[in-house]
């Protein structure tokens, strides 16, 4: 049997496909068949339930249910996908009616090439008798089928802008609203601020007793004292609970302006997982279910809080497909889209390409350092297809995380920095004598309450391997524990920032270096006092610090550009994260009141 890939994609992502309907060289009765077993709906969109084929306005076959305006057409994939259905829907418009008449000539010629195609045997060469019928049509309608062909392309494209539109009109108008789904509220069809896309997992947490030695060897192979708990984790869903606790709480933003693309398994954990984020408040119409296990994370901890091992089981997220996350970004529209490294890198690649053809500012967050080089797949494959800014604008990653994507940038099967495109941008900075001079200054303040200096700033090479890859990352948000955060911005010319006024000022914590098209700012960030005994652990507080910036971003996409909202962004996460440390869970449920 010959079954057009197609069909299965209908039934598998919520999609509005405007058709002429189908050609009649193909089995339209089991095509329909098909459809309707698979559970995608079909519809005819014209003056009668007659579904068309093709050159056709009419097949012989009629459709289960008939609309002749937008409006209703796109109240169907509206309330479909309203109530979590994610198959889609398709619109069989009949050509024009001035081709009716041509219709009735070409199918007499379609018949004919049928039968040609019988004789010669193409009717048995599988997928290439079509585009063979297709040409022989045209030959014996001397060129006439051409002309339908392009009308009837012409009349589904207008059909299926109209009803684009039509949704848009609902989408606004329906803003906030919830249905009933069982007991459970479900959001449906809201304006999306922020899409997250990442790991949605189970934290099995182990932390030992003050009083035990989990480093004793008499205790290596034997058990330790102290407590054993369940919560919810993952980076990608920590940091969307962060961003929406705090959205909702800071900005008054609505409760459904973040959505989390994840997967669970159908089993236990998945539920436990999803029952939790809607007892939260979160959105889980972007979390598909899988037969695979859900991803859990056990992490042993010692007396204070710091992490000293564990085992992550994520394979269920390397399992998400690329095509239907870029689907989700379609569909959700958000003005921010944040990745973590746990999704495989064709994901990323295939986010990354999606976001810089269609405008939309991308966050990556490493999450480790060993998957924190999967984005340089998607840097490389931006590059080769001649992009001409930094493929990622935001990324967030510690300074072994830093450190790792440096090298493997510079080493590694991509060399990043060996482009020209790299060698253009970090001759634009003319960062000289001056820019050196004022790092000096700079790494001799202290990074904080700690009395510590900033001489890792030079030592460690931190600031110039920020600096190397700003081509890649346009603003690079350091994540430097207890000596702070440090921020390393790049600005074009042309683009409207504050930072062209700014001056470098060691008292103030910033290098501001005006080069020759390019503003590249370096500012730290003093670390926040806090009780070591009041330290809980500290395995989410980077995720709550990440979901604070993002939840700010998505209220402000320029708020880098200013230096005053910028230095409140990073006050607010780094308070996020404090609260975080404080907590037993990933993120403190603080945070929804508390920044």
């Amino acid at each position: 049997m010959d079954v057009s890939a197609d069909l299965q994609e209908l039934a598998r992502y919520p999609v509005g496909l405007v058709s002429a309907g189908i050609k009649s060289i193909l089995d339209i009765g089991r095509t329909l068949e098909y459809l309707e077993t698979l559970g995608v709906p079909v519809v005819t969109y014209g003056k009668t339930q007659d579904f068309p084929a093709f050159y056709s306005p009419s097949s012989g076959f009629k459709s289960p249910w008939r609309v002749n305006d937008p409006t209703a057409a796109a109240n169907i994939l509206f309330t479909q996908w309203g109530l979590g259905m994610n198959n889609g829907v398709l619109f069989g418009v009949p050509i024009p009616d001035s081709y009716a008449t041509v219709g009735k000539q070409l199918q007499e010629a379609v018949e004919q090439a049928v039968q040609e195609s019988r004789k010669n045997g193409m009717d048995q060469t599988g997928k290439d008798v079509t585009p063979w019928l297709l040409e022989r049509v045209r030959e014996l309608t001397s060129g006439r089928s051409l002309s339908s062909n392009i009308a009837l392309i012409e009349n589904t494209a207008l059909k299926g802008a109209q009803i684009a539109v039509a949704y848009a009109k609902l989408i606004g108008q329906h803003s906030g609203r919830h249905v009933a789904a069982g007991s459970v509220p479900t959001v449906v069809s809201t304006p999306t601020k922020l899409v997250v896309i990442g790991s949605a997992a189970v934290d099995v947490v182990s932390q030992a007793s003050v009083t035990s030695d989990t480093h004793d060897s008499r205790g290596r192979q034997s058990t330790s004292p102290g407590t054993v708990a369940l919560h919810l984790g993952g980076v990608g869903r920590n940091v969307a609970e962060a961003a929406y606790r705090i959205s909702t709480s800071k900005f008054q933003a609505q409760p459904s302006a973040t959505v989390l693309i994840s997967s669970v398994g159908d089993d236990s954990l998945g539920r436990l997982l999803l029952e939790e984020m809607r007892r939260i408040g979160m959105r889980t119409d972007g979390v598909t279910t899988s037969h695979q296990r859900s991803a859990v994370c056990n992490m042993v901890l010692d007396g204070s809080g710091n992490l000293i091992g564990g085992v992550a089981d994520m394979k269920i997220v390397q399992s998400i497909e690329a095509e239907e996350v870029v689907s989700h970004i379609i569909r959700h529209a958000p003005a921010l889209v944040a990745m973590d490294a746990n999704v495989s890198p064709d994901v990323l690649k295939a986010v990354v390409r999606h976001c810089n053809t269609a405008n939309v500012p991308t966050f990556f967050e490493p999450t480790s350092v060993i998957k924190s080089v999967s984005i340089l797949p998607a840097i490389s494959s931006a590059l080769e297809s001649g992009f001409q800014r930094p493929p990622i604008r935001f990324a967030s990653p510690n300074l072994f995380e830093l450190t790792e994507i440096y090298n493997c940038a510079r080493a590694g099967p991509w060399e990043l920095t060996s482009h020209d495109y790299w060698w253009r941008t970090i001759d634009d900075f003319s960062l000289g004598t001056e820019f050196r001079l004022s790092m000096e200054q700079l790494a001799r303040q202290t990074a904080g309450p700690n009395g510590k200096t900033l001489s890792f700033l030079v030592d460690q090479g931190v600031t110039q391997m920020a600096i190397n890859l700003l081509p890649f990352f346009q603003h690079l948000i350091i994540k430097c524990g207890e000596l702070g955060v440090l921020l390393a911005m790049r600005f074009p010319s042309g683009e409207p920032t504050a930072w062209m006024g700014e001056r470098s000022d060691i008292r103030r914590r910033q290098i501001v270096a005006h080069g020759k098209s390019e503003t590249v700012v370096i500012k730290h960030y003093p670390s926040h006092t806090i009780d070591p005994q009041s330290i809980v652990n500290v395995t989410g507080a980077g995720d709550s610090l990440v979901g604070a910036i993002l939840a700010a971003l998505a209220q402000n996409l320029s708020a880098f550009n200013n230096p005053g909202l910028l230095d409140g962004i990073i006050r607010l996460a780094q308070s996020a994260a404090i609260e975080t440390l404080q907590s037993p869970l990933a993120v403190s449920p603080s945070l929804s009141t508390s920044t």
